[in-house]
């Protein structure tokens, strides 16, 4: 019960660091307004310009098509004063996260613990399966009892 408690307080507190994560992902519809998909050797020669602005942050959504040219430098600023700590947030929730699992696992019994590993490599190799469907490969076909047991 307590792992449940842990988990409910740690969706509390993690649901804003959340938001604010999600303010700074990239603008989708920018990949859109590309007219044209970029030639190898002209990719390489923006490679290091991509480089650079994925370093300095990217604009939430819609920004791109309202603000300055200053405003943006200075969203790009403020991204870069909150990048460490959002990392070490993330990193910390991932380090809880794992010891909650753990501490989950420890209920189980061997045997127990057995068949969960490999309904998830089952559902494991399932998403596989349909991702590859998906792309066009149609080697391998997902499994019926596996297509949605990864929980």
């Amino acid at each position: 019960m307590k792992c449940t408690r842990w988990n409910r307080t740690l969706v509390v507190a993690t649901v804003p660091l959340l938001g604010l994560l999600l303010t700074f992902l990239p603008d989708r519809g920018a990949a859109q307004d590309e007219a044209a998909q970029p030639t190898a050797q002209q990719e390489s020669q923006e490679r290091p310009e991509r480089q650079r602005r994925a370093s300095r942050g990217r604009l939430p959504a819609f920004y791109r098509q309202v603000i300055t040219e200053q405003q943006r430098e200075e969203i790009y600023s403020i991204q870069g004063k909150y990048r460490e700590r959002i990392e070490a947030l993330e990193k910390q929730l991932q380090e809880v996260n794992a010891q909650c699992d753990k501490e989950i696992e420890s209920v189980l019994t061997p045997e127990q613990l057995e068949q969960v590993n490999a309904l998830q490599e089952e559902a494991r190799r399932a998403r596989r399966a349909r991702a590859d469907a998906r792309a066009g490969n149609t080697d391998s076909q997902p499994s019926d009892e596996a297509s949605d047991s990864d929980g």
